[in-house]
């Protein structure tokens, strides 16, 4: 190690170190007295001085009073010479003044005698230390040029071994008021006994422990004392937890006695007795044992397989839970590695955020069989991190098929409402609609989202309805107990569609009735009544219509037999008859033949001719027709306009029908015109259908009557008898067609035809 100086010189730098002292002293007391230190040796014509402190618990040095002082040089050669390894070594036992310009990398110091000759120049090392205790050392330095005297030797070691001195005085100081302070203080109950154990003195815990004053205790003898209190000295069981025998006084098993011997010089001058009360954790021992009882317990006892884990996976045992539901015994799997035993996944844990983790998974028993399991995995810590893990399996193979079945339940009970032609409304007990079907959309035509914001649902029905809804919601759904007889709950009402129009509806309510809560609301059932009414009314047609039938072919075979006998008179009549006679038989003959027409009508209407069906030109029939009614348009003073389609329209049909179906309309249509009036007849092509209408300028139809025309013997004229339309409806739809009446009163009506374009109907 190499030490650099100036023009300027380096005397003594000052090394100290309050050694032990450091233990029973504060900090402030050392570095004041290396400071007086300082202060002293400036005081002999040095131009400075620097201590370090020697600090026990590291076994290291530190920069004390003087350094900060010092110039820059003398700082950074300090540091230097602290970063020298064999330094402490060297001065620890030391004493004298050394001079630091001898050191050479791990060299030993050079010690300079008081009276020798001291060739080089400083810095000077001397040390602070006594036989006993070493405190540190100082060196000393000074700027100019000058040699170091066997009187700087003197002093400078004089200082150090008055200061050693001081410090020792301290220290001694200090250790005894550390110890006396942790006597007087001790928590425990401490007597101080001398070589024949009289009580010398006594801590302040064992005046409150014992209630006895000091000055009555201080000079009597330990055994005596003991007697007082009815404790034999032989029996104290000492440095040792008591036993809890029943001839152990109680006072003597709450106390565990202590024997501290005091030895100065190797020589035993008294000890230390300490009476440690131990009742408290005496009671955590017997919690302890009865958490442990307890715990022991619930593990032997429960239902749930419990397995204990070694940090690396092996097990270490297993409950009786285990071998009931996993089917191996304990000794077959302790110490074997847990792998995926009973469903448990060590990488579980090691991927959880928490010391507990769980998960569902399967497993399998011994037998083969799938268990579904629920696994919770905990880790088990002590001081030295994890020791194990503990590891619960439960059975929810039963929950899991509940849950199944319930899963499937609640499928089919959607399945039920979502899928089922009606419309389906759940209302909860205030009327609001909670839950509605598909059904529901089409028929009402409100969105589910709109429907689930009405308020009420009485808001869908007319509100002539709407206070027998509520009543009926008060009394038997609101008010209505689970086990309550269900009272009549279907009637037939009109909703408001979203469009506008009305619905015919049957209404079902159903009560929602759970186990826990009881009627929770009620299921409202709306079916869609609309076709089915227009079935029922097809249907009472069609029977009216059979008996109609039925009774005008027999009127009309009763009429037709007279008939023909007249008609025959009538034409004997003629011979010879007058011209006043003739034309009274000419009248009895056009109202015989009305009579025979009616009777015809009567007769197809009961049953039908029998249809040839053929492709056939719409032109050539309507050509038919309109030459077959002009001469009528004419009589009634009507102008009859045709207009066909130039493509040709050919349709399969039994032209003589279809004929008789436009004669019918159109001599509808020319009656109901006034004089000067006009009928347009128009057949035209569609995708699949070609239609012919007729329409007139006459009066109109009242909306009311609309609905009733095609009925038997209904009819707006004066001298008509409901059988034509009758008939012209049946030909229609016997071709596979339709037809349609529409009529605004005082602008006419419009009779629309339709049928089916080259398809074949079997003849009826």
């Amino acid at each position: 190690m190499e030490f650099q100086s100036d023009d300027k010189g380096v005397s003594v730098v000052a090394l100290s170190n309050a050694g032990n002292v450091n233990l029973f002293m504060t900090e402030q007391r050392v570095h004041r007295m290396f400071s007086d230190l300082v202060s002293c040796v400036l005081q002999f014509d040095y131009d400075g001085c620097i201590a370090l402190i020697h600090e026990p618990f590291d076994d290291s040095m530190r920069p004390g009073p003087g350094y900060e002082n010092a110039p820059l040089e003398i700082r950074r050669y300090v540091d230097q010479l602290l970063q020298f390894k064999s330094l402490l070594a060297h001065v620890t036992n030391a004493s004298g003044v050394f001079d630091l310009n001898q050191l050479d990398g791990e060299a030993d110091m050079i010690r300079l005698l008081p009276h020798g000759e001291f060739p080089h120049k400083g810095p000077w090392l001397v040390p602070v230390s006594t036989s006993d205790h070493f405190y540190g050392c100082f060196v000393v330095y000074h700027r100019r040029r000058r040699k170091l005297t066997h009187h700087d030797v003197q002093v400078l070691a004089l200082i150090a071994q008055h200061t050693a001195a001081a410090l020792d005085s301290q220290h001694t100081h200090s250790f005894f008021q550390t110890y006396e302070s942790l006597f007087r203080n001790h928590p425990f109950a401490v007597l101080r006994l001398d070589s024949g154990d009289v009580i010398r003195d006594v801590n302040r815990s064992f005046v409150r422990m014992f209630g006895w004053p000091r000055h009555q205790i201080v000079g009597q003898s330990f055994d005596k004392l003991m007697r007082q209190v009815g404790i034999d000295v032989e029996k104290i069981e000492w440095n040792a937890h008591p036993q809890e025998r029943e001839e152990t006084p109680e006072f003597l098993r709450q106390l565990m006695w202590v024997s501290i011997p005091i030895t100065i010089d190797g020589a035993m001058q008294g000890r230390y007795v300490v009476f440690n009360d131990i009742s408290r954790i005496r009671q955590m021992h017997r919690e302890l044992r009865t958490t442990q009882d307890l715990l022991s317990s619930f593990v032997h006892h429960s239902t749930d397989p419990i397995l204990f884990l070694e940090p690396s996976g092996i097990v270490l045992d297993v409950n009786p839970a285990f071998e009931e539901v996993f089917g191996w015994k304990a000794d077959e799997v302790v110490s074997l590695f847990v792998a995926d035993l009973a469903g448990i996944h060590l990488d579980r844990l090691q991927m959880a955020e928490g010391p507990v983790t769980t998960y569902e998974t399967t497993a399998r028993t011994r037998r083969g069989q799938q268990l579904d399991v629920d696994v919770t995995l905990s880790s088990i810590h002590d001081k030295g991190g994890r020791s194990g893990f503990v590891a619960v399996v439960r059975d929810v193979s039963d929950r899991k098929r509940a849950e199944q079945k319930q899963r499937m339940s609640e499928e089919r009970y959607q399945s039920l409402v979502h899928h089922h032609p009606n419309a389906i409304l759940a209302v909860d007990l205030s009327g609001r609609i909670v839950e509605a079907n598909h059904a529901s959309e089409r028929i009402l035509g409100y969105t589910l989202a709109e429907l689930l914001r009405f308020g009420h649902v009485k808001s869908l029905f007319l509100e002539e309805t709407h206070r027998q809804i509520e009543n009926w919601m008060e009394q038997n759904v609101v008010q209505r107990t689970p086990h309550e007889k269900l009272p009549e709950a279907e009637f037939e009402t009109v909703m408001q569609h979203r469009d506008g129009h009305s619905i015919s509806v049957a209404v079902t309510w159903v009560p929602i009735i759970t186990t826990d809560r009881g009627v929770e609301g009620a299921f409202l059932i709306l079916e869609d009544m609309t076709e089915r009414k227009r079935a029922e009314e097809i249907f009472r047609s069609s029977d009216k219509l059979s008996g109609v039938g039925q009774l005008a072919a027999g009127i009309a075979h009763e009429i037709r037999n007279p008939l023909t006998a007249i008609q025959g008179f009538c034409r004997l009549l003629e011979e010879g008859a007058t011209p006043t006679q003739l034309m009274y038989l000419k009248i009895m003959k056009d109202e015989i033949s009305r009579i025979d027409l009616i009777a015809g009508e009567m007769m197809a209407l009961a049953k039908p001719s029998g249809a040839l069906f053929q492709p056939y030109l719409v032109q050539d029939i309507v050509r038919d027709v309109v030459a077959l009614m002009n001469a009528q348009a004419l009589l009634y003073g009507v102008s009859l306009f045709v207009q066909c389609s130039d493509m040709p329209l050919l349709i399969h049909c039994d032209p003589n029908q279809v004929k008789q179906v436009l004669v019918n309309i159109i001599k509808n249509a020319l009656e109901a015109t006034t004089e000067g009036g006009q009928v347009h007849l128009v057949a035209e092509e569609r995708t699949d259908v070609v239609e012919i209408s007729v329409r007139d300028t006459g009066a109109g139809i009242p909306y009311e009557h609309l609905a009733q025309l095609g009925n038997p013997f209904f009819t707006t004229k004066e001298r008509g008898t409901g059988l034509g339309l009758l008939v012209s409806r049946r030909i229609v739809q016997a071709h596979g067609g339709s037809l349609h009446i529409d009529s605004v009163v005082g602008q006419g009506t419009t009779v629309l035809v339709r049928l089916p374009k080259r398809r074949d109907f079997a003849s009826s």
